[in-house]
């Protein structure tokens, strides 16, 4: 086979999986984000048994009814998130090609394609009914590792570990705090889940990816109070703002 005509072929089996890759990440999310919202009811309802669980179940309004329907406009906008990811990610990687060598490249993207599908599953979720699974975090947290451990090493990943950490002691600090003032807790369990996850997929550059996260958070609930949206005690769900974390703190590893 002459080499223009390996050319031609090894362009083509790249276009096609690119597409397969968007097509089936921004097709599979919302149906995914489906069955995990009816999992994590059973299993709320199934603890309600437990008197020191069963708040948890009554926090939730849709745990009694059906899995809510998911806003057609999230789902645009998940699968628009997703394209962009993976188009990105793909250039990034092809431009990293000769300093880290065609495996490494290919693993990289791999982790990359899977953190934004769990990321942005965990944000349907969010949006839809105020939970983020289980699954969602690990699946953060392994792909996160792989990803630092090929492109940065393992002190990069250490540094990670250590935010986590801070991030979790923080989180249960100030759930404490609200306790005692009457408030209740103010980040859910997902959410601290989630946050650990993606100091391990940022790495050295957790912080930055925290810092750029919560100030669009801030800009959001400010630009809320403002307009009259966000009134007394209502929250935001945090899931659709760690892509700003996810692509701050990560997507620099890829270049």
């Amino acid at each position: 086979m002459t080499p223009d005509a390996q050319s031609v072929l090894l362009a083509i089996a790249v276009s096609v999986g690119f597409m397969a890759t968007v097509l089936i990440g921004a097709a599979a999310a919302p149906r995914l984000a489906v069955v995990l919202m009816g999992r994590v009811r059973c299993r709320a309802t199934a603890a309600a048994g437990d008197p020191l669980r069963a708040e948890a179940v009554a926090t939730h309004r849709w745990m009694s009814g059906p899995v809510p329907v998911i806003h057609p406009i999230a789902r645009i906008a998940t699968c628009g998130a997703f394209v962009l990811a993976v188009i990105w990610g793909a250039d990034a990687s092809l431009s990293g090609l000769a300093g880290h060598g065609a495996g490494a490249a290919v693993v990289r993207f791999a982790c990359w394609v899977m953190l934004w599908f769990a990321l942005l599953t965990a944000a349907l979720c969010d949006a839809t009914a105020r939970v983020i699974p289980w699954e969602t975090c690990f699946a953060i947290a392994g792909a996160g590792s792989a990803l630092q451990l090929v492109s940065c090493g393992l002190a990069s990943l250490f540094a990670g570990v250590v935010f986590g950490v801070v991030v979790a002691l923080l989180c249960a600090v100030a759930n404490r705090i609200g306790n005692r003032l009457g408030r209740g807790s103010q980040i859910g369990g997902g959410d601290v889940r989630c946050m650990a996850a993606l100091s391990l997929a940022s790495g050295s550059a957790a912080f930055a990816g925290f810092a750029a996260c919560f100030l669009v958070v801030a800009l959001f609930a400010l630009a809320g109070r403002v307009l009259g949206k966000l009134k007394g005690a209502a929250t935001v769900p945090l899931a659709p703002f760690f892509c700003v974390w996810l692509w701050v703190g990560a997507g620099g590893v890829l270049v």
